[in-house]
């Protein structure tokens, strides 16, 4: 689903090598590749109840490492993606969610969100390819890359609670998630319409858009 124009592309500056992880803060990591052939760009795009909002960058396939961005403890979701192409800056927000929904992130901790491999080509056609649980491995670079997170708690809560849509290699499990799509799209135009226009967010909104989009999902599995 193509979401329109996007405001901006600002993806969030990296951790470096070098950098001390602050222990009011929480991390987020993973591997984040990008094949294409093409001049193109994408980055995933997270939203926090605290209303700040991060984009995280990927790379062309061969240049790919470790990403870690630092986050404002909170409660977060994939909210989307945006593809570039040019100047043109288009905003996704499908199913996408399904692969970080409502994880609270706590300071003090990095989360691992899995390694992805997005494909992407002309004109505006892009997919998420592969998502492989590489904890162990992701997670021994960057502590190896970063030697000041040796000794940061990590966990892959965030991999472990998606729906691993891509990852099962089943058509018929894929045939199920894809429609519990239309219940994400519902919750996701409640939580953007929680702020009403204001900015600010009435407590608790986002937890109704959640309950609500949970009983649409069970509505549809008890149909199947």
């Amino acid at each position: 689903m193509l979401g329109g124009c996007y405001p901006h592309f600002a993806p969030t500056t990296p951790v470096t090598p070098d950098e001390m992880p602050t222990k009011t803060s929480a991390y987020l990591y993973g591997r984040f590749a990008l094949d294409t052939a093409d001049d193109l760009q994408y980055a995933f795009v997270i939203g926090c109840e605290d209303g700040n909002e991060y984009q995280i960058p990927f790379a062309f396939l061969e240049e790919t490492t470790v990403v870690a961005i630092k986050v404002a403890p909170s409660t977060c979701t994939l909210r989307g993606a945006l593809f570039v192409k040019g100047t043109n800056v288009y905003k996704r927000k499908d199913d996408i969610e399904q692969y970080m929904l409502n994880i609270k992130l706590v300071a003090g901790t990095a989360y691992y969100l899995g390694d992805f491999t997005v494909k992407a080509s002309e004109p505006m056609g892009w997919e998420i390819e592969k998502i492989d649980d590489k904890y162990k491995n992701t997670t021994q670079e960057l502590k190896t890359i970063w030697r000041h997170f040796a000794t940061m708690r990590t966990e892959k809560r965030a991999f472990d609670d998606a729906i691993h849509v891509l990852s099962s290699g089943s058509a018929a499990d894929h045939e199920r998630e894809m429609r519990l799509v239309p219940c994400l799209d519902k919750e996701w135009k409640c939580r953007d319409s929680c702020a009403n226009g204001t900015g600010q967010v009435a407590g608790g909104c986002f937890d109704d858009c959640a309950i609500e989009a949970a009983e649409c999902k069970r509505q549809l599995k008890d149909r199947r």
